[in-house]
């Protein structure tokens, strides 16, 4: 009897640390979760904290554990509003953003997410609807946070609700692996400061940045860098907006070779995961994850993101799409491309998907519902 009891403490305790997690997150994100404040909040002792859950880590792989699944269920399979549009979810998708740069958290969120694939989707056609449903719906929530137009590309979800079960074109897309991106600096910028807080955002996450770090990794002093840069916030912004455009515009480039058909966007899907673009994928999920709370951040999103919007709507209205849509596709491209990337560093094949079948069902529904209302 004493043993039960002890042990519905101890469950219970551990349940309320992950509660506390959750709530932390959900209000701050990851970068402030740290077990201080948790000790504290829940009133119990720290080294109880570390005899259950090892570090923060290993928190957040638990975390996962507990939530993790129905999370994914409802981003991959629910029609309409689910727990993907829930205030917790933001929580989950931080951590399933970030599980790249945390061994601990990748190994349970890839393990959880391939469960879920062989179990819920099994059959590759409704596998690729149901993933491309998850990849729009990151892309969106990550990007709303501190940009809202991007709930708007939501919109897919009735879409690839009608096309569910109908994509014939199941063979993979095969294509190679794009170039890394070829950061255009405007004069007097220091390229290799550029590459440096890309390479250590990206791998490390924002608040990862130093002067000294970045010191080590260019192999200069701090004394070259401090009359530089004054404020790390707004060194990591310029970054996101350089390199943000520089892809825009290549990507625009790498479009018109491959045209923005069926089967040229599927390619361009395909080969926008390769290893040569890994560096650029993983600093803008990261600083996409930091500008929900940091000022500096979330203006050069917005600002950013206003101006790729209206590049593409240019493209995307000329390809015969109904103006009512251009917009809306050109959105698409980037939510579409923010959530294929966080599924490949969670350890999904996106190579392996029917791309190409799933936009010609697409672009089928499209042509229905526009000639209806025409």
């Amino acid at each position: 009897m004493e043993d039960a009891l002890r042990s519905a403490k101890a469950q219970a305790t551990r349940a309320r640390f992950l509660e506390l997690a959750l709530e932390s997150i959900t209000q701050s994100g990851i970068a402030s979760l740290s077990a201080s404040d948790l000790v504290k909040r829940s009133g119990v002792s720290r080294p109880t904290f570390y005899s259950y859950f090892g570090d923060v880590d290993g928190l957040l792989a638990e975390l996962w554990l507990a939530y993790g699944e129905a999370w994914a269920c409802s981003m991959l399979l629910d029609a309409g509003p689910g727990i993907h549009e829930a205030p917790e979810s933001r929580a989950l998708c931080e951590v399933f953003l970030q599980a790249h740069r945390n061994q601990q958290v990748r190994e349970v969120v890839s393990a959880t997410l391939h469960e879920v694939l062989e179990r819920e989707l099994p059959e590759p056609g409704r596998r690729s609807v149901g993933l491309w449903r998850m990849a729009n719906r990151i892309g969106a929530r990550v990007t709303a946070a501190s940009w809202p137009q991007a709930a708007d590309a939501l919109f897919l979800d009735s879409y690839l609700d009608s096309i569910d079960g109908k994509v014939s074109r199941l063979a993979p897309t095969g294509s190679p692996e794009l170039p890394a991106i070829a950061w255009e600096l405007e004069e007097g910028t220091d390229p290799s400061i550029v590459e440096g807080v890309i390479q250590i955002v990206g791998s490390s996450g924002v608040g990862s940045l130093s002067i000294l770090r970045l010191g080590r990794v260019l192999r200069v002093t701090s004394g070259y860098l401090n009359p530089r840069i004054s404020n790390l916030p707004q060194l990591v912004a310029d970054t996101y907006r350089i390199a943000q455009d520089s892809a825009a515009r290549q990507n625009m480039a790498t479009w018109s070779a491959l045209n923005l058909k069926p089967e040229g966007f599927a390619r361009f899907v395909v080969g926008s995961v390769g290893e040569a673009r890994a560096p650029w994928r993983r600093f803008r999920t990261e600083v996409l994850v930091a500008a929900a709370y940091s000022e500096e951040l979330g203006a050069a999103v917005a600002q950013s993101m206003d101006e790729f919007i209206q590049r593409l709507r240019a493209r995307t209205s000329r390809i015969g799409l109904p103006v009512e849509l251009a917009e809306r596709v050109a959105l698409l491209v980037h939510t579409l491309l923010v959530g294929f990337a966080a599924l490949d560093s969670a350890g999904v094949s996106v190579r392996s998907l029917a791309h190409e079948g799933v936009i010609r069902a697409l672009v089928g529904e499209t042509a229905k519902r526009f000639v209806g209302i025409r």
